[in-house]
């Protein structure tokens, strides 16, 4: 445990945790695990849902090290999956401030380590631009998934970087549909 944790824990056993503490706990760029309740907590954008289930997205992003473009911005590479969760099994806590359409959402455990390579979040701090490798420009699904419009507005919010957009649209682009 670390101090944070502690001072957290400290304030709710007296009675002094206010509801604004506990939305403080939880950090839009990873995961938190509560051991008391075995369940994580991350920020996802919902990007659909249904009566049994709300459907998710994450984007992983992927730093190229050692490489900056010339105003500091870091490199980065993505990858994204749409992920279908069962209402029955997680909760949505509340929104992410500043960031329209994020949640925090509390997933069981063993449903996390189920789906990890999908719900396990990579966020980059701080000023960032996206870049499209020349492998991703020569897969065609990749192309065609970055012409997903929640993609376009996931980006939009957690990285509102000019750059990131045109690289983007840029890439779209070069999708080339399949009959």
């Amino acid at each position: 445990m670390n101090l944070h944790e502690d001072i957290q824990r400290i304030k709710e056993v007296m009675g002094v945790l206010s509801e604004q503490d506990t939305d403080q706990q939880y950090d839009f760029y990873k995961t938190t695990y509560n051991p008391e309740d075995k369940t994580i907590v991350g920020a996802y954008m919902i990007t659909g849902e249904d009566e049994n289930t709300i459907q998710i997205m994450n984007v992983k992003e992927t730093p190229k090290e050692g490489r900056i473009y010339m105003d500091n911005a870091q490199v980065y590479l993505i990858s994204y999956q749409k992920v279908d969760l069962p209402k029955s099994q997680v909760e949505i806590l509340d929104k992410v401030d500043g960031m329209d359409g994020f949640n925090f959402i509390k997933i069981p455990y063993w449903l996390f380590k189920k789906l990890d390579d999908k719900l396990v979040t990579n966020r980059i701090k701080g000023k960032k631009r996206l870049d499209v490798s020349n492998l991703q420009l020569r897969n065609n699904d990749f192309l065609r998934k970055l012409n997903d419009p929640d993609l376009e507005r996931y980006l939009m919010v957690s990285n509102p970087d000019k750059g990131t957009m045109d690289n983007l649209n840029y890439a779209a682009k070069k999708y080339k549909p399949t009959e």
